[in-house]
């Protein structure tokens, strides 16, 4: 309370965003990601319906990528977006309620990653994204999870999941259990919620 008064709200969450530090990638680091979604792509049997990245984690302290998540990528005039729903980024409401089919092809853009023969190459950790929507319908959420629980466990231990937009208003005990039933399948949940809340 005391950091919003006497100022606006904008003003407010101007204080709030992340001072972002710009650091500059070795050619090296930056050829290994093209071919390695190059090899993410040659592995896929199934046709691409929807717009994935791969983004790179970048960890500081080791100068180097420690891991990639699979995010789907919305078209903007202004360049791509990370996320499902353009309407979720201006509202924290999503228009749809049904992003199973773009969950599932992430998990398998994923686990066709998982399962490449790499020997003798440093295997990064993944992360894949499930939409709030996906946890919030039974039969969704169950579909979801059965999926998920087909990947074997020594490829499960290298996947963290994200529940990925998030509505507002979500009961925290909501997301307590989804939380519980992803944790029971990924070491690492993480939660997105919309950057105003």
């Amino acid at each position: 309370r005391d950091f919003f008064e006497g100022r606006s709200t904008q003003e407010g969450l101007e204080r709030l965003r992340v001072q972002a530090v710009r650091q500059s990638l070795p050619a090296s680091a930056l050829h290994a990601l093209a071919a390695d979604e190059r090899v993410i792509e040659d592995a896929l049997t199934t046709p691409r319906s929807h717009k994935f990245l791969f983004a790179p984690i970048w960890q500081t302290e080791k100068q180097a990528i420690i891991s990639f998540f699979c995010t789907p990528v919305l078209d903007d005039p202004q360049g791509p977006l990370y996320g499902y729903d353009p309407a979720f980024f201006a509202t924290g409401q999503s228009d749809a309620d049904d992003f199973l089919a773009v969950d599932l092809e992430a998990l398998e853009r994923v686990h066709a990653y998982l399962t490449l023969p790499q020997p003798g190459v440093p295997q990064p950790a993944l992360g894949v994204p499930v939409h709030a929507s996906t946890l919030l319908r039974r039969s969704l959420r169950m579909a979801y999870l059965r999926r998920l629980g087909q990947i074997l466990p020594e490829h499960r231990r290298r996947l963290s999941a994200r529940i990925s937009e998030i509505p507002r208003g979500t009961p925290i005990s909501m997301l307590a259990d989804w939380v519980g039933q992803l944790h029971a399948c990924v070491r690492i949940v993480l939660l997105q919620f919309h950057y105003s809340e």
